[in-house]
């Protein structure tokens, strides 16, 4: 089971807040990136509309970058110094060699929901099926090929994976009848339409 959701950017901001003093002088412009339109992004939101980036000495720019490995590549390219992730992301690149650091988890789980077609009884339902995923190797594909081997059945060869994308494309796709499970976070779930779940 995957038990860490590592939010850097969030990590920063706090450290940020206890640490830095009051702006004064002319603010620190910096790109932020989060990785989903979801509630797992709402501490950045809350601390971006409240002022606190500013207040802090930083003019923010919040910027929408969509999977672990592409946001991850981001902040190791320096283009986005902070960012708010599954923790996926970073462990990874650092287990390649990449100098990433995971500051704070705001969530020690992951809350998310396995959204099927009502065709879908059973877990011996799922082989030969078409899982939706985010991205190859993003969170969303980790939980499913977790669970798909929880269930016993083999990722690479039980069932098709796809890479669709963020949150509302998952939904989209569901809703269209493109595939036959998706991994939703719980905040997504009231807009998932009449579908089953195991």
């Amino acid at each position: 089971m995957v038990n860490v959701m590592v939010q850097g950017l969030a990590g920063f901001l706090f450290l940020g807040l206890w640490l830095t003093p009051g702006a004064s002088g002319q603010l620190t412009k910096l790109n932020a990136a989060y990785s989903a339109e979801s509630s797992w992004s709402l501490a950045t939101w809350v601390a971006f509309d409240a002022g606190y980036f500013k207040k802090y000495g930083l003019d923010v720019n919040l910027v929408l970058i969509r999977s672990a490995a592409t946001i991850t590549s981001a902040l190791i390219a320096g283009e986005t110094p902070m960012i708010q992730l599954g923790g996926n992301g970073t462990i990874q690149a650092a287990l390649q060699g990449a100098d990433t650091v995971n500051v704070l988890t705001l969530v020690s789980i992951i809350p998310q929901s396995l959204v099927v077609t009502p065709d879908i009884k059973t877990a011996d339902d799922l082989k030969g099926k078409r899982f939706g995923v985010s991205r190859f190797g993003a969170l969303s594909d980790l939980v499913i090929r977790r669970y798909l081997r929880k269930f016993g059945l083999d990722p690479g060869k039980d069932v098709t994976i796809v890479q669709v994308g963020g949150i509302p494309e998952l939904l989209a796709a569901m809703n269209e009848g493109r595939g036959n499970l998706w991994r939703l976070p719980v905040s997504a779930r009231a807009h998932s339409g009449e579908k089953g779940r195991l």
